[in-house]
């Protein structure tokens, strides 16, 4: 019994750990396709608000969070996604970046519950040109991975 419960937690951390993996990986990708991603396709990078206003109603969130969610329009959606789009175009062209050259660093992240639904809050180090640069993405588990929810410098 005993070594079926060692599986099982051993089984379980590398299924965690898969999904930070996958997560760090998908956001460097999506940062070393910025030099020629459109913003229709950094949108479809993100959970889309249909899929989170799904998981509002389907898991057990804080009711005033729930109605937050709810109310969310498109345009406003899209406008938040946005912002991120052009704040990292803003910073490729302050510091020069030409994002297919970057290289990883260091990927660092926390996991946290944000009113019922477990997030994962992580920072991206990558350089350019030797130098140091980050990244903050803001994720939550849709039950299957974690969605991409907000992505800036």
């Amino acid at each position: 019994m005993r070594n079926y419960l060692a599986i099982i937690s051993l089984f379980l951390c590398i299924s965690c750990a898969n999904k930070e993996v996958e997560i760090q990986e998908r956001a460097f990708n999506l940062l070393k396709s910025l030099d020629t991603l459109k913003f229709d396709g950094f949108l479809n990078s993100y959970y889309s608000l249909k899929a989170y206003k799904n998981q509002a109603i389907r898991d057990n969130i804080a009711k005033n969070y729930k109605d937050e969610i709810l109310a969310i329009t498109d345009s406003e959606w899209e406008y938040y996604r946005k912002k991120d789009y052009n704040n990292f175009l803003n910073q490729a062209a302050n510091h020069q970046i030409v994002w297919k050259n970057i290289e990883l660093e260091e990927f660092h992240y926390t996991e946290n519950i944000s009113y019922g639904m477990k997030c994962l809050d992580g920072t991206i180090f990558f350089s350019y040109k030797n130098e140091l640069y980050e990244a903050r993405v803001y994720t939550i588990d849709d039950g299957s991975k974690y969605q991409i929810f907000t992505f800036r410098m």
